[in-house]
């Protein structure tokens, strides 16, 4: 499963569920609505910056990592695996 964190009005979330709606990618949003969300999901990343993706809860990285993995073919590869499922 394909996760989504991020903070309330980020500019960052808009091109990444862009990206993700373009690719016919199904995922879920989390969005960070106080300090409590925040620790769990810095816990998760180790970082403080958003948008966070997650992937089968493994943290992969923010904006630039998705695209990364869009263009090195490895997202692809991710979805013909069946970890990531079309909608």
């Amino acid at each position: 499963m394909l996760e989504i964190a991020i903070l309330p009005n980020c500019p960052w979330y808009n091109q990444v569920l862009k990206s993700l709606n373009n690719l016919n990618y199904t995922h879920t949003v989390k969005t960070v609505i106080n300090a409590g969300v925040f620790a769990q999901i810095q816990a998760l990343s180790g970082i403080r910056s958003f948008p966070r993706l997650f992937i089968d809860g493994n943290f992969m990285g923010g904006y630039d990592e998705l695209t990364s993995l869009h263009s090195s073919s490895e997202l692809e590869a991710l979805r013909r695996t069946k970890i990531l499922l079309d909608a």
